[in-house]
């Protein structure tokens, strides 16, 4: 069974280190950043969301265990209120490569919606980047719909 353990502030400290390289690498691949300065981006914009670690009010950080209690991911996400009722976006949510296609995502997502319900919170929402169709195809399997799109022309003289 797959479960969601509260990150420790030790923990965080390495969290924030992979999470951010990874969230720095979507960034490139997508277009929407250059590549030099891109890690230092997102570590500020992740320092600038989580200015007190695990203990910034209304951000949920947890490792994500498997039966043995192993440590086969990474859970962040936000409660928030908008048009008058509590919602919640899932800022990052990832699986160690080698723990990867064993319903850990799924099982997370469950733990987390099971965790949100009890606080009255229905609405979930998140970003994925065009390019991770592993991920669109698990969104689509929970029963995330598409809210909009984001669209990206790097206007170039040799594109003219």
């Amino acid at each position: 069974m797959t479960t969601l353990v509260a990150m420790t502030p030790h923990e965080f400290d390495a969290y924030l280190q992979y999470s951010a390289m990874g969230y720095a690498e979507d960034n490139v691949r997508s277009g929407r950043w250059p590549e030099q300065g891109a890690m230092e981006r997102a570590l500020a914009d992740m320092r600038n969301s989580l200015p007190q670690g695990v203990h910034t009010p209304d951000q949920h950080l947890f490792n994500i265990t498997d039966d043995s209690g192993s440590v086969v991911g990474h859970l962040w996400y936000a409660t928030f209120d908008q048009c008058g009722h509590r919602s919640a976006f899932i800022y990052d949510i990832e699986i160690l490569p080698e723990h990867r296609q064993q319903g850990h995502a799924t099982g997370a997502i469950k733990a987390m919606r099971e965790q949100l319900a009890e606080s009255g919170i229905h609405d979930i929402q998140l970003h994925v980047f065009a390019f991770n169709e592993g991920a669109i195809a698990l969104y689509r399997k929970l029963g995330f719909t598409v809210s909009g799109f984001n669209m990206f022309l790097r206007d170039s003289p040799a594109a003219q």
